[in-house]
């Protein structure tokens, strides 16, 4: 029985290999990347870090990488290509929800024997089919890891990106690699893996994003207010209230799906709330295609959407207003006494829950008067007396603040459970840390210092 076993096994075709000439083709596409952040937000961490790109548009120089890759901080870019040539780059666009961002070239910088990548078209992948990577795994430039898909459909993200699976391990140091078919076309980009297992970002939405920037107008992301997870369909039937009608309009629209996405999280006070199960964006059944209905989205961006949702037992059409992300991206941001604020967007209001106004203190920096508010980040509702909804309210606030005056604020911590407002005070010190306030200039593709003072107080 061992020996006929044995035979059985020997007799299997060896996995196909992909043509050493096709990897080597494929490499000229590939740049290292790298980054030097000196003043963080959104949650990012300063200081320097490497990854890996492709050129994603040669003639307008556009490299495609991680959105956690090149953050949304203040930063300063590097791309370096295969014959070891370097220039510098500027952020053109990260993506609000996916881990995909543009950086882009001068391309008066660029020498012969690059290539620009050719994407894969939709459908070329299935469960099985070979894929590799070329990206600086463990440092290493331009090494090279084989592997298969093991699944077309997982979700991953801040959101509910859908997210393609695959084989590769040990993938450290390969964020914003390219994954290409064994053809040497770019199916995917590589955002985060395990010891046994990575995920990647389908090129659909670096596609689709890439369209509109070479169009000369920002991409359209719509935002319904909430974060999706995928469910079996059999729980939704057996448990959480789908009727056998929604399970049969489901099934009869996309053959096949076992899972449907419901909503995990959801903002106040709109019509979708947690625990719905989606069953259609205007008319199109959705299943668990989490990029379907994000492209239906994209498409509402700005407006409202029809969405069927099975609530309690019932069938519910409600009309969502849909907004635009990328117009709620923090686009300004102020530098005062150590602290750094942020608009409290509608993404952190999802990601904590918590629904008040005010304005996000992301960080502080250590030593300053702000240092040690809290463990988490701090919502500031008030500041001597004037209360504070946005982030103009708190600049107006602080604008004739003189050095070392005494502040009085009104807080909440966003890392605590109990989350009371919290009265405090503190002594500005505005000669080590004066007020800036930082703007994005679309036209620059860079953070600009727009109003300084050193506590004299006032903005000039």
């Amino acid at each position: 029985m061992k020996t006929l076993i044995l035979a059985a096994l020997l007799a299997q075709p060896a996995a196909a290999e992909i043509p050493a000439k096709t990897i080597e083709q494929a490499k000229a596409c590939v740049v290292s990347i790298e980054r030097r952040t000196t003043l963080a937000i959104n949650g990012e961490k300063a200081g320097r870090a490497r990854a890996t790109g492709f050129i994603a548009d040669l003639a307008d120089g556009i490299i495609a990488t991680n959105r956690h890759v090149t953050g949304a901080s203040p930063a300063k870019y590097k791309v370096i290509f295969r014959d070891g040539s370097s220039a510098p780059a500027r952020l053109l666009y990260y993506d609000p929800f996916n881990d995909f961002a543009f950086l882009k070239f001068s391309t008066e910088t660029a020498r012969s024997g690059l290539a620009e990548a050719s994407f894969a078209p939709e459908g070329s992948l299935a469960e099985g089919s070979e894929v590799f990577m070329i990206g600086n795994n463990e440092g290493y430039e331009y090494s090279v890891k084989t592997g298969k898909v093991t699944s077309l459909a997982v979700h991953k993200g801040r959101r509910h990106t859908l997210s393609i699976q695959t084989s590769f391990d040990r993938t450290g140091g390969s964020s914003g690699s390219p994954v290409f078919s064994a053809r040497g076309r770019v199916a995917a980009i590589h955002s985060q893996g395990s010891e046994t297992s990575s995920f990647e970002v389908p090129a659909a939405y670096l596609k689709d994003a890439l369209y509109m920037l070479k169009a000369g107008a920002p991409p359209r992301r719509g935002d319904p207010g909430v974060k999706l997870a995928p469910v079996r369909l059999s729980d939704a039937l057996r448990d959480l209230g789908l009727k056998p009608a929604a399970w049969a309009r489901i099934l009869a629209a996309r053959p096949g799906t076992r899972r449907v996405l419901r909503v995990e999280k959801a903002l106040p006070p709109g019509p979708l709330a947690p625990g719905d199960i989606v069953v259609a964006v205007d008319g199109v059944v959705i299943g668990d295609d989490s990029y379907l209905f994000d492209k239906l989205m994209d498409g509402r961006a700005g407006g409202e959407a029809d969405i069927d949702v099975a609530r309690n037992g019932s069938t519910e059409t409600l009309r969502v207003p849909v907004a635009e992300a990328n117009a709620a991206k923090v686009l300004r941001f102020v530098s005062f006494s150590g602290g750094i604020f942020t608009p409290y967007t509608a993404e952190a209001r999802l990601e904590t829950g918590e629904n008040s106004d005010g304005v996000l203190m992301v960080r502080a920096d250590k030593g300053s008067p702000f240092y040690g508010g809290g463990a988490g980040p701090m919502l500031f509702t008030a500041i001597n007396g004037v209360k504070i909804k946005t982030l103009r309210d708190l600049e107006t606030a602080v604008s004739g603040i003189k050095d070392k005056a005494v502040i009085n604020y009104v807080s909440l911590n966003l890392g605590s459970a109990k989350r009371s407002p919290r009265a405090g005070w503190l002594n500005a010190d505005l000669k080590f840390w004066p007020l800036k306030v930082y703007k994005w200039s679309p036209s620059a593709l860079d953070w600009t210092v727009e109003q300084f003072s050193n506590g004299s107080g006032g903005l000039p």
